[in-house]
């Protein structure tokens, strides 16, 4: 059977401008993670985000968006924990299939991501291949401090804003010299400030490579 998810803006428990890029972060980058599953098709975080700060009726969100099934969620941070809420929900009938909450460290961010979008698959029987399985054991840093910089300064591209965006991933990579994904990301961020500068700026187009 078809399953197509949309995974719905989280809530914001946290309340303050900070935390809420966070959880804007932290939902983009579920997003990605569970689109990494094949058996699945993930609408787009642009399609999902006219649902932002609303409680729709989901009937009409699986008419709209054309989905089976929809991820709900909340984050709310606490020092150097953070509450993850999530649950999965049958679209078409307003059934809640799961719901779990993790309070986990910052440094099991990355791993919380994984186990949401391996329980996600498991409750749709979608079977994950050994390439998937590989993939979603292995984790791009277990750093707290790189972890939480990540989450913000990929905020801060998903919102176009470079400047913070180069600010925050390279304190992620100076943090964590291992960090591959901050990396990557860094690069797009030098790449767009550049050519938002409107000259040929050589440190950044240089640092992009």
């Amino acid at each position: 059977p078809a399953r197509v998810l949309a995974v719905l803006p989280f809530e914001n428990l946290g309340g303050d401008a900070n935390n809420a890029a966070f959880t804007a972060g932290i939902h983009d980058s579920l997003i990605t993670r569970i689109a990494k599953i094949g058996g699945m098709t993930v609408i787009s975080r642009t399609s999902v985000m006219a649902y932002e700060g609303a409680r729709p009726n989901l009937k009409d969100v699986a008419r709209a968006l054309g989905v089976t099934h929809v991820v709900e969620g909340s984050v709310q941070r606490a020092g150097d924990r953070v509450q993850i809420q999530t649950q999965l929900i049958d679209a078409a009938t307003d059934t809640h299939l799961w719901a779990e909450t993790y309070d986990r460290t910052l440094e099991e961010g990355f791993a919380t991501q994984n186990e949401i979008a391996t329980a996600v698959a498991r409750e749709l029987a979608v079977r994950l291949s050994d390439q998937e399985r590989a993939a979603f054991q292995s984790v791009p840093t277990k750093s707290a401090e790189a972890f939480e910089q990540y989450v913000l300064g990929h905020a801060a591209i998903i919102q176009s804003d470079y400047r913070r965006a180069i600010t925050f991933l390279e304190a992620a990579g100076k943090l964590d010299p291992e960090f591959a994904l901050a990396f990557a990301e860094l690069s797009i961020a030098y790449t767009v400030r550049s050519d938002e500068l409107g000259q040929e700026n050589n440190d950044l187009r240089t640092a992009a490579r």
